[in-house]
């Protein structure tokens, strides 16, 4: 017959008994609020654009959530990886951290969940960036937006992101007016749901200025451009890293209207901006370096411009590779200006570089 414990100790077993679950949900508890401070740390990083930093503080939370198999929260972390990855240009990293979001989102949560919508519109974001692969990029949008109509109503910014998705693709595409048309539908919920002076209404802005852009329509860009500038500035302030890509924008408009020394000012208060916050080095800066570029062109100041074309070409090639479509803009624009120097030999290199690619 077994042995019973002594009666003097049942008090002390059983009160073991009710504080071992107590003590493990609370240890618990400690673990998962650990991981929500790492997780906005990466957040609040992110807004910086301190982009490797911010990954940094993901993958901290991400092995804490895993751990305690609290699923959605691993799967957001995921997507937000995702997400930051790709702002840092690292786009294969991007799509395999979204691809691990939407497995656990299939075996973990609920069919049509939220997290399973984001993760399809990071898919979709590595297609549409890196291999200009505009109908698979098509194909995981819809499947986002798909997802957004069955679970949100019709007034939710989830709705809004993916017509700004959409009208991101059709942009890319060319399609001006479908662009134009997912970008409104866009603003006017955000303007339904949130205040006027709210970041989400600056994005927008900013979206529907760019397409203007595109079309040449020049001064209703730069008013577009203006308005998301003035939120930004309120939200942040002038210095913050969000206030280069808006100065960038400007001085677009003023090239356009051949006012080069507002431009050259816009451009070199971008680049300042982004030289002090150690954002790092991204497409945005390509970008930025290869205006300062064309503007040295434009103004004949051949030497700066060779500079800023080198500068750019070499960034872009690391971020992608020498072969990657991305960089064809990049080489034609240091062929062109070869040609305008009159240095055939080097235009024509630099052209049959972008041609090789082009054909492929």
């Amino acid at each position: 017959m077994k042995k019973r414990p002594p009666i003097f100790l049942l008090p002390a077993i059983c009160m073991l008994l009710f504080l071992v679950p107590f003590y493990a949900s609370a240890q618990v508890a400690k673990d998962t609020l650990l991981a929500s401070q790492y997780f906005k740390k990466a957040d609040s990083l992110f807004i910086e654009l301190k982009f490797e930093s911010s990954i940094e503080f993901f993958n901290k939370a991400l092995p804490i959530y895993k751990k305690e198999k609290v699923w959605e929260k691993v799967v957001n972390c995921y997507n937000r990886l995702s997400k930051t990855l790709r702002y840092d240009s690292k786009y294969e990293e991007s799509k395999e951290s979204a691809t691990t979001a939407l497995e656990i989102c299939k075996q973990y949560l609920k069919k049509n969940h939220r997290q399973e919508a984001n993760a399809y519109d990071n898919i979709g974001h590595y297609y549409q960036k890196t291999a200009s692969d505009f109908k698979t990029a098509s194909e995981y949008f819809n499947k986002a937006f798909e997802i957004r109509k069955k679970i949100f109503p019709e007034n939710h910014e989830d709705i809004a992101i993916s017509y700004d998705k959409l009208g991101l693709l059709f942009l890319r595409k060319g399609m001006m007016t479908k662009a134009l048309e997912n970008y409104n539908k866009c603003l006017n919920i955000r303007k339904k749901i949130f205040d006027k002076k709210h970041i989400a209404i600056a994005n927008s802005y900013e979206r529907l200025a760019t397409v203007f852009r595109f079309q040449g329509k020049y001064e209703k860009a730069m008013s577009y451009y203006q308005k998301e500038l003035e939120i930004r500035i309120q939200k942040y302030g002038e210095k913050h890293i969000s206030i280069a890509n808006p100065c960038w924008s400007l001085a677009t408009m003023y090239m356009h209207m051949a006012e080069y020394e507002k431009a050259e000012i816009q451009l070199k208060k971008a680049l300042e901006i982004r030289t002090n916050s150690n954002a790092g080095r991204s497409t945005n800066l390509a970008y930025l370096y290869n205006t300062l570029g064309t503007l040295y062109k434009n103004k004949g100041e051949y030497d700066l411009s060779i500079y800023y074309y080198k500068k750019s070409l070499a960034l872009i090639i690391e971020l992608f590779g020498e072969e990657n479509p991305n960089t064809i803009g990049f080489y034609y624009g240091l062929g062109f200006l070869y040609q305008l120097m009159g240095f055939d030999d080097k235009a024509l290199h630099y052209m049959r570089k972008a041609l090789k690619i082009t054909l492929a």
